[in-house]
């Protein structure tokens, strides 16, 4: 007889909308969640708005961010550029490239150091007149200096700590002359602190403006709502609920 039982219909339990006290789907976080959605759907308007205005402000500052750290990722690149010549009148033998080379290598600021033959010179002389190597006809290596190029560690680049290095290396018995492009590297450093003063004061502008966009922003959405929030401190709302955002 029991094969023949009608089988009961599966009840369906009612949806229980989520308390503050924490009943409910989700308990407390279920009913913020709740609450929230509510409250973009009452007010669309309002709230697009608001999440506009704030990604706008956002955006701008990240742009502003993503803009300032590759061109400060381009300066680093030029500021390799930066390099010390130092040349001499005679080829040197492997034991006074070692000797110059511990010596320069002593002094604060050395990177890298390179050392460059008379042939590697003329080469390097004929790749710049490529198209015009008949002007170099006759000449020979002998002419040219030999050289050490010396590459300078990044926090060494500026123009103070680059002339006091080459003030050092003019001081190393043997050295016949010093170049290092010493125009060139003021007006790069010069331009470079331009270039991180006016960043530096870019972004603070961007940043207090973004605050005062979005801190605004908010109060005009709360002030939309002024009277709900009223009415809820008058029936004994805590300041935690009022307050909380997305209510």
């Amino acid at each position: 007889m029991n094969k023949w039982k009608k089988k009961q219909p599966a009840t369906i339990k009612p949806f229980k909308r989520p308390t503050l006290a924490g009943d409910g789907y989700g308990g407390r976080a279920g009913f913020f969640l709740y609450r929230a959605i509510t409250n973009i759907r009452q007010n669309v308007f309002v709230n697009v708005v608001t999440i506009g205005t704030i990604t706008l402000a956002l955006l701008i500052v990240s742009l502003f961010l993503l803009v300032f750290v590759n061109l400060e990722s381009a300066a680093e690149s030029w500021s390799e550029r930066v390099q010390v010549t130092v040349y001499f009148d005679k080829e040197l033998t492997t034991q006074d490239q070692s000797a110059f080379r511990e010596k320069i290598s002593a002094l604060s600021g050395v990177s890298r150091i390179s050392y460059v033959t008379r042939d590697e010179a003329l080469k390097r002389f004929k790749s710049r007149l490529r198209g015009q190597e008949t002007l170099l006809e006759g000449v020979r290596p002998e002419i040219l200096p030999t050289s050490f190029e010396i590459a300078l560690k990044r926090s060494h680049r500026d123009t103070a700590s680059v002339e006091n290095f080459v003030t050092a290396l003019k001081q190393i018995p043997g050295i016949t002359e010093v170049q290092y492009g010493e125009e060139w590297v003021r007006r790069f450093n010069s331009f470079l602190n331009f270039m991180r003063l006016l960043g530096g004061l870019l972004g603070g502008f961007l940043v207090i403006a973004v605050i005062f966009i979005v801190s605004n922003t908010i109060k005009l959405t709360i002030y939309s709502r002024r009277d709900e929030l009223e009415v809820m401190a008058l029936v004994g709302a805590t300041r935690f609920f009022i307050k909380a955002p997305d209510r």
